[in-house]
């Protein structure tokens, strides 16, 4: 996605875009576009150690991952909240998220 691109080089972009995307998937109640635009703010708010609210919207993207059966997109949300952790300074979370990333990736690679 756009807001992807420019996650590190432009984050408040990536998050304007991000939220532009939030709003359309919002209107249309669409799932996964709900899950993917809240993923890639976290992702921008992380490049700007912006981190006040990251965890919210990791779970807030995982729960429309979950109600859309996006799995893709629940391997890739654990993957960043393990990055999340990360940038905390909490390894028992890092390894259990990638854990579960890793997990999800097996499955729908079969």
């Amino acid at each position: 996605s756009i807001a992807h691109e420019y996650r590190f080089d432009k984050p408040d972009t990536s998050v304007y875009i991000a939220e532009k995307a939030l709003q359309m998937s919002e209107k249309i109640n669409f799932e996964k576009g709900k899950g993917w635009a809240k993923n890639r703010i976290a992702r921008a708010k992380i490049s700007q150690q912006a981190y006040s609210n990251v965890l919210s919207l990791l779970e807030q993207a995982q729960t429309h991952f979950e109600r859309a059966k996006d799995f893709n997109g629940l391997a890739r949300n654990y993957n960043l909240f393990a990055y999340y952790f990360e940038m905390q300074n909490k390894p028992s979370l890092v390894i259990e998220n990638y854990e579960k990333a890793i997990a999800i990736s097996e499955k729908i690679m079969v």
